[in-house]
């Protein structure tokens, strides 16, 4: 639990240095260099019970998962990835109060060489 802790207050600390965010859900494509960070942002109340979860489907030869950093109820939640190689994959989120489902996000990433 320190551990999260720390990437939390990391993450306050360096927010001037966050990845590019990418925000053009499915089918618009979001473009991004290869070798490069990028993050999704989206907004929970833990408060309520609410919580983001990202399905573990997306290619993980071109997509590397690096970390998850909570904001706070008003900038909310970075899942940061790292561009490792070119081609295409899908991001699929479900926000999750107990056990429903209240929305559903896709992402398309498109890495390329420049």
């Amino acid at each position: 639990m320190q551990v999260i802790h720390l990437f939390c207050v990391f993450g306050l600390l360096f927010s001037s240095c966050r990845p590019k965010k990418i925000d053009r859900e499915s089918p618009e494509l979001n473009f991004v260099k290869k070798g490069s960070k990028f993050r999704v942002n989206l907004a929970e109340k833990p408060s309520n019970g609410e919580s983001w979860v990202l399905r573990q489907d997306f290619n993980i030869k071109v997509l590397d998962q690096i970390s998850t950093i909570w904001h706070g109820d008003e900038k909310g939640l970075d899942f940061n990835f790292f561009a490792a190689d070119t081609g295409q994959t899908g991001l699929h989120f479900a926000l999750i109060k107990y056990r429903d489902t209240l929305d559903v996000k896709t992402f398309i990433v498109k890495i390329s060489e420049k």
